[in-house]
């Protein structure tokens, strides 16, 4: 069962992760200016929303990605027990 929980919490923490990353695009292409021109210009807020962005959409992602596990297994559930029913009559 925590082997479970871990997997879960990791998916978490990968979706959290790849979507703060992914909204900080705006942040790599002002850290190449900074290398080009010596001026970094990005805003700290910016950084901050990008940030509480991804969370809020990796938290999302995570939660339809377990409803559609849930809903499979439930799936498979309802599946077998037809079958037994079959196999009854």
């Amino acid at each position: 069962m925590m082997k479970i929980l871990y997997r879960y919490f990791t998916l978490l923490l990968y979706c959290c992760l790849f979507y703060s990353n992914a909204n900080d695009f705006g942040f790599i292409i002002s850290l190449i200016f900074y290398f080009i021109n010596g001026t970094f210009n990005f805003p700290e807020p910016q950084l901050e929303r990008a940030i509480i962005f991804g969370l809020i959409t990796g938290i999302a992602v995570w939660f339809g990605i377990l409803i559609f596990k849930l809903l499979d297994i439930l799936k498979i559930r309802h599946l077998d027990s037809n079958k037994m029913i079959l196999a009854i009559t």
